[in-house]
């Protein structure tokens, strides 16, 4: 496996690791160690919209973590597991 998804579904924190405010998901990230590759799974089941939670969180993350396509992680992840 080249990466695990990281599941989102909401942004109550009710559940912090289903459903973590944007806040809560930035301080995750930020937590990761430099050059950490990872995609993140959303789903509106709860509650979770682009509003409430990606915009949100792209404004609040700082600059050592970028947000990018689908196809970049891919090959980013690739890229880090080559011998």
């Amino acid at each position: 496996m080249v990466f695990q998804q990281r599941e989102w579904r909401g942004v109550d924190d009710g559940d912090p690791v289903f459903r973590p405010s944007p806040q809560t998901m930035a301080n995750e990230l930020t937590s990761y160690p430099p050059g950490t590759v990872t995609a993140i799974y959303m789903t509106s089941d709860g509650g979770l919209t682009l509003s409430n939670s990606f915009v949100e969180l792209v404004n609040i993350l700082p600059a050592s973590v970028q947000v990018v396509s689908v196809d970049t992680a891919v090959q980013l992840a690739l890229d880090a597991s080559a011998p």
